[in-house]
């Protein structure tokens, strides 16, 4: 059995904002009302609570950059934490307070799941077909023809060799 290899072009642009977003959300959650990691110390929960803390105030380019994966502005991220962590106990009293009860972080909503996309379609020689319909056209699998578009650039290209290789 071969394996077919990842195609980017399924996801979107939205898609990947939205798990962006999830992470930055996960971060913030983490700096916000401290890490709760059962099965640490209580000094160990502080320390990687302040950690998260240090990461979205302090600049640095892994939170640009995901902030930037996320759609986002880096600056203005870290101004509403910084906003937030104004008024948010200390890294110590998050702890002492989940000792106390620790709850459970809420799910992350699922996104809603976007339409399936319909491929773009490609004219060749007067034809506007689909890159998945010129495959069928070709006689190859949509697997070998995403090969033949990154070998030779584009759609078109592809056909117009095939087609040439096949006459």
């Amino acid at each position: 059995m071969t394996e077919e290899p990842y195609d980017d072009s399924l996801i979107s642009q939205a898609d990947c904002e939205t798990l962006w977003r999830q992470v930055l959300l996960l971060a913030v959650n983490d700096a916000v009302r401290g890490v709760g990691s059962p099965g640490h110390s209580a000094l160990t929960r502080a320390r990687l609570t302040q950690e998260a803390r240090d990461y979205i105030t302090k600049p640095n380019r892994d939170f640009n950059e995901v902030c930037s994966l996320a759609g986002m502005a880096p600056e203005a991220v870290r101004e509403r934490v910084v906003k937030q962590l104004a008024t948010a106990p200390t890294s110590e009293e998050v702890i002492e307070a989940k000792a106390i009860k620790a709850p459970k972080r809420p799910a992350a909503p699922k996104p809603a799941r976007p339409p399936r996309r319909i491929g773009l379609p490609h004219i060749v020689a007067g034809r506007s077909l689909t890159r998945r319909q010129w495959a069928e056209e070709l006689g190859i699998t949509y697997n070998n023809m995403n090969q033949a578009v990154r070998k030779y650039g584009s759609v078109e290209a592809a056909v117009i060799r095939r087609l040439g290789a096949s006459q």
